[in-house]
């Protein structure tokens, strides 16, 4: 990449979307007790709690790489134009591009993407 305001852009929705990903595992274990007091209340808060507590955090790595994937498909497919409005540091853009990112991974390529980065079969190997 031989273009620096190509380069700010990029890191600019880089450190946007990993600081998301930071406070919303600082909020996973709340989130997941949230959700199964809600789909599962036959398990009770003890039970929640104990699952909540054992869930294992997404890895940094696996963060920036999904983070990574988003931002060359979102260069090849919105115009330079828009991409500078995205980053103009409002919280308005900032959310959209947190958004943006939360329909790629819901895409179905990603799913199957993020699958199998989280499979621990594929760890081992």
């Amino acid at each position: 990449m031989n273009d620096p305001k190509e380069a700010v852009l990029r890191l600019y929705i880089h450190k946007v979307l990993y600081r998301r990903c930071l406070e919303t595992e600082a909020n996973r274990q709340d989130t997941i007790r949230e959700m199964l007091s809600v789909t599962r209340p036959d398990l009770g808060p003890e039970k929640t709690a104990n699952i909540a507590d054992r869930a294992e955090p997404l890895s940094p790595g696996l963060s920036r790489k999904w983070i990574a994937m988003f931002v060359d498909r979102l260069f090849e497919t919105a115009p330079r134009a828009q991409l500078e409005i995205l980053c103009d540091g409002s919280e308005d853009n900032d959310a959209a591009l947190a958004l943006t990112y939360v329909m790629f991974l819901e895409s179905q390529r990603m799913e199957a993407v993020v699958a199998a980065d989280l499979d621990p079969a594929r760890e081992a190997l």
